[in-house]
């Protein structure tokens, strides 16, 4: 195998995968408003790589929220794994979130957080007289991740919706995950 073929096998052995779905409460802080809480629900797509337990990657969301409208996101995703998800069979992968909205128009903003997620392994691992007889040059192993998140975000004086002010958002949400694996290295 040459050099390269083994760095994109490593690199590609610590991808996951994760598709979501979120609902939570959603406190709007406008200036000269009154605060108030909402609904909101959402559904994010994913991809990290996770190498030596640190977790980067990228994410992006679509979020609405109940009488105030939608809003599109896009970010970064970095943190660490307490407990390794790719050995233990429930994992602790605490991150950092932040990102800007995306669309056609330039509505400035920004959002900010911190997501707990809880990945569990939806199959056991293989033992090794297993690997052996069914080697996987690049495999995939099944997960759900339920995890915690607050994010902030700031929607500066107008966003796509129309909504301004701030955001404190708490929510829960529940997601499918592929940790892809390799049997070479």
């Amino acid at each position: 195998m040459t050099r390269f073929g083994a760095w994109l096998l490593l690199l590609l052995g610590g991808c996951v995968a994760q598709l979501g779905a979120v609902a939570g409460t959603s406190l709007h802080a406008n200036a000269g408003e009154e605060t108030s809480a909402h609904f909101a629900w959402s559904g994010h797509a994913s991809g990290a790589v996770e190498l030596a337990r640190v977790h980067a990657g990228l994410e992006v969301e679509g979020r609405a929220e109940h009488k105030l409208g939608d809003l599109f996101t896009s970010g970064f995703e970095f943190g660490y794994a307490l407990v390794d998800p790719s050995v233990a069979p429930v994992g602790l992968v605490p991150h950092f979130d932040f990102g800007l909205p995306l669309g056609w128009t330039g509505a400035p903003g920004f959002y900010a957080g911190v997501t707990l997620a809880l990945p569990i392994k939806l199959q056991a691992s293989s033992s090794v007289a297993e690997r052996n007889r069914n080697f996987r040059f690049l495999g995939s192993a099944p997960e759900l991740v339920p995890f915690l998140r607050y994010r902030y975000y700031d929607l500066g004086t107008h966003s796509v919706s129309g909504v301004s002010g701030e955001l404190h958002d708490l929510s829960v949400g529940l997601a499918i995950q592929a940790r892809f694996a390799t049997d070479l290295l």
